[in-house]
C-alpha cells in the first residue's frame, strides 16, 4: 500500500523548502540579510498554510512581558486570534507576551551554537509569561511553544553525524535547564530530522516519593528513526498533592519513548504522551501519532 496521501503533502512542502534554500544560498554571501529575511519568509508562509487563519503569524519581532521587558527579536511568532487587530495592522513589532502562541527562530544553515542559543532565548521567553499551575500540563509546559525552523545545516562533509550533533546540543541544553518548561519544543532541520520534547510527570510507587517528571527527546528523520533519550528530574509542581488521580505511576505508563518511524503508518505503534507532544515526518510538520 503506496503512503498515506497527507505525508505526499508533507513530502511536497520539504522539497519546496529545499528548492528555496538552494535559490537562497546562492546569492546569501552578496546580502546575507536579505537571504536571512526570504528565509523567515519561506517558513512564516508555511506556517500561515497550516495554523487556521485566525490566528496571526508575524516576522520579525520582540516578545513584551506585563513588566515592560522586551526580548531580543524573534523571527517568526504566531498569536493567538484574540490579539488586538490594530496592534497586528499597524506593524508594531512588540508583541504581547500572553497572546504569544508560538516562537520560531529561523536558520538557513543549522550549526550547533544555534540549537544552543535558541535553548537560552526560550528559557528568557518562558520569563515573559506567568507560571501558569493546577494541573501538570499547566506546571511543566511553559509557554508560548518554542522553537527552531532550518532549511539544511552545515554537517554536509565526509564522515559528518549531523544527527548526533543535534542530539548532542539538545542534550546539553536539557542537562542545563533549571525546569522543563524552560526547554525548547521543537528543532526541524527540513531535509534532515524534527526533534520533539515529550514531558510527562512521573510518580513511582512508592506513595512518598518525590513528584518527578520525564523529560526526553523523540527524533524522526527522512532516512531512519532514532531511539529516545532523556533524563528524569525531581521537580516540586506548585499546589499539587504528591499523588493526583489520573496521574501515571510507572515509567511505562508515563511515556513511550519509542520513534514514530517514518515508513510506519498513521496511529502506529509510536503514541503521543497525554501531557501533549507532536509528531513529524520527514524533517517538516506531520499530524500528531
Amino acid at each position: 500500500m503506496e503512503g498515506h496521501e497527507l505525508q505526499r503533502f508533507i513530502d511536497q512542502m520539504a522539497v519546496e523548502l529545499a528548492d528555496e534554500y538552494e535559490r537562497i544560498r546562492l546569492r546569501a554571501t552578496e546580502d546575507p540579510g536579505t537571504a536571512g529575511d526570504e528565509g523567515e519568509e519561506n517558513w512564516a508562509n508555511l506556517i500561515r498554510e497550516i495554523v487556521p487563519a485566525s490566528y496571526p503569524v508575524v516576522t520579525k519581532g520582540r516578545i513584551l512581558s506585563a513588566d515592560g521587558r522586551a526580548t531580543p527579536q524573534i523571527d517568526v511568532l504566531v498569536l493567538s486570534p484574540a490579539y488586538p487587530p490594530f496592534l497586528v495592522r499597524k506593524a508594531k513589532k512588540v508583541y504581547l507576551a500572553e497572546a504569544v502562541v508560538a516562537a520560531f527562530e529561523c536558520k538557513l544553515t543549522l550549526k550547533t551554537n544555534h540549537v544552543l542559543e535558541a535553548a537560552r532565548t526560550a528559557a528568557l521567553v518562558r520569563t515573559m509569561t506567568d507560571i501558569r499551575s493546577g494541573d501538570p500540563e499547566a506546571e511543566l509546559f511553559g509557554t508560548p511553544f518554542y522553537g527552531v525552523l532550518a532549511h539544511s545545516h552545515s554537517w554536509k562533509g565526509e564522515g559528518s553525524t549531523p544527527m548526533k550533533n543535534v542530539r548532542a546540543a539538545l542534550s546539553t541544553a536539557l542537562d542545563s535547564a533549571q525546569h522543563p518548561r524552560d526547554l525548547l519544543n521543537l528543532v526541524c532541520v527540513a531535509d534532515l530530522a524534527t526533534w520533539t520534547l515529550m514531558t510527562a510527570p512521573w510518580v513511582g510507587p512508592p506513595v512518598r516519593e518525590e513528584p518527578q517528571v520525564l523529560t526526553s527527546i523523540r527524533t524522526c528523520s527522512r532516512t531512519g528513526a532514532e531511539p529516545g533519550w532523556g533524563k528524569r528530574v525531581t521537580v516540586w509542581l506548585r499546589r499539587l498533592p504528591r499523588t493526583l488521580p489520573g496521574w501515571p505511576t510507572t515509567l511505562s505508563q508515563a511515556s513511550d519513548l519509542r520513534t514514530h518511524h517514518p515508513e510506519a503508518p498513521l496511529g502506529g505503534p509510536a503514541r503521543c504522551v497525554a501531557a501533549g507532544s507532536g509528531s513529524a515526518r520527514g524533517g517538516v510538520f506531520a499530524p500528531p501519532c
